[in-house]
C-alpha cells in the first residue's frame, strides 16, 4: 500500500468507497467533481488516496469551510474500503494528512461521524478527538406530507402586512442582496450553535458567492416580507454532489416568531420542491435546536442516524 495525491481520474473510486460507507449519503463522481471546482478559494484543500494492487482503497483529505473559516482551523476526512478496513491504511492516511497540514500550524481540527458508523466515531475517539456538535439530518417524503392543516396561513398573515416572496419577486428591489445578508447574519446568531469563537464571519462577499451560488433556485429562496423589511427566510437548493434537493438555512428574527412565519415558508417549499419533481427533501439541524426539531416532528420528517461533528484541539490557547 501506498498514498499519493488525488487526481481527477479518482472520482469514481473514492466514490464507490464514499458509497459503500454511506448509502443514505450517497454521492456521484460528476457531482463530487462539480463540489470540487466551487470550493471556495480562501479555502485550504487537498486530498490523496491509499492504493494497493494497483487499486483504491482508501482517501484522506483536509479542507476548510467558508461557512465556519478560521485561518488555523481544518476539517478532515479520511475513508477506506470496507473490505480493507482493520490493516492500518486509515491510520496511514490520518498520519499522512496530519504531517501535510503541519506547515500551516492548525489549531483546531474538525471530523464527522455518523452513529450507523461506529468504527469511525471509534478511530477519532482514539486519536483525541471529542464530540463538539451533534446534528439530526433529516429526510422529508413529499408525497406523504400533508399540507391541508396549512391552507390558509398565507392569507392570514398577509392581513398583518406580511408577505412570502422568492428572490426571482424581489429582483426589482436594488438593496435585495444587502438586506437578505443582513438578515441572514442576525438570524444565524440567534441560533443555538457550539462554541466557536475563533471564526471569522463571512463578509458580505464572501457570503454572496457562497450563499447565492447556482445551486440557489430565485423561484426557491423564500424571503418573509414586511413592508420594506425581511424577516424571515428560507433557503433551497440542489446538492452538487447528489442531485437531491436539500434545505438550508430557515428562520424568523425573533421578535417576529410564533406568528406561523417559518411554517408558512415551510409549506411553499414543500409545494416548490413537488412542482420541481422532487421525491424527497433534505435537512439537518442541530439536536438541540428545539424549534426546528419541532417542526421536524410536526411535518413528518425522518430522523436519520446522527452526525457527530468531532474536534481535537490541536494548541492550548485558540
Amino acid at each position: 500500500m501506498h498514498i499519493r495525491d488525488f487526481t481527477p481520474d479518482d472520482y469514481p473510486a473514492i466514490t464507490n468507497i464514499h458509497n459503500a460507507l454511506c448509502p443514505a449519503r450517497s454521492r456521484t463522481p460528476q457531482g463530487w467533481a462539480k463540489a470540487d471546482e466551487h470550493r471556495h478559494p480562501k479555502c485550504k484543500f487537498r486530498r490523496w488516496v491509499a492504493v494497493a494492487d494497483g487499486a483504491a482503497v482508501g482517501t484522506g483529505a483536509y479542507d476548510q469551510d467558508i461557512g465556519d473559516y478560521a485561518p488555523h482551523r481544518f476539517y478532515a476526512d479520511f475513508k477506506v474500503a470496507p473490505e480493507h478496513q482493520r490493516r492500518g491504511i486509515g491510520a496511514a492516511l490520518y498520519e499522512h494528512v496530519m504531517t501535510e497540514l503541519q506547515p500551516f500550524e492548525p489549531q483546531v481540527l474538525r471530523a464527522n461521524a455518523f452513529a450507523d458508523r461506529p468504527q469511525g466515531f471509534e478511530f477519532m475517539q482514539r486519536r483525541g478527538f471529542f464530540e463538539a456538535w451533534r446534528e439530526t439530518p433529516v429526510r422529508l417524503d413529499l408525497a406523504a406530507v400533508d399540507l391541508a392543516p396549512y391552507v390558509g396561513l398565507e392569507e392570514r398573515l398577509g392581513r398583518g402586512g406580511i408577505r412570502i416572496l422568492t428572490l426571482a419577486n424581489l429582483a426589482g428591489d436594488p438593496m435585495r442582496d444587502r438586506k437578505l445578508y443582513d438578515l441572514y447574519m442576525e438570524i444565524d446568531r440567534t441560533l443555538p450553535r457550539e462554541e466557536a469563537s475563533e471564526v471569522q464571519p463571512m463578509d458580505f462577499d464572501t457570503w454572496s458567492h457562497t450563499a447565492l451560488n447556482d445551486e440557489i433556485s430565485l423561484d426557491g429562496y423564500f424571503v418573509a416580507v414586511l413592508g420594506d423589511a425581511y424577516i424571515g427566510l428560507k433557503e433551497l437548493g440542489v446538492d452538487r454532489s447528489t442531485n437531491m434537493l436539500w434545505a438550508g438555512l430557515m428562520g424568523v428574527l425573533p421578535e417576529y416568531r410564533r406568528r406561523g412565519i417559518g411554517m408558512a415558508m415551510q409549506a411553499r417549499a414543500i409545494a416548490y420542491a413537488r412542482a420541481q419533481g422532487f421525491s424527497t427533501l433534505s435537512s439537518s439541524t442541530g439536536a438541540v435546536n428545539q424549534a426546528m426539531q419541532h417542526i421536524f416532528t410536526r411535518l413528518g420528517y425522518l430522523r436519520l442516524p446522527v452526525w457527530h461533528q468531532l474536534q481535537k484541539d490541536l494548541q492550548e490557547n485558540i
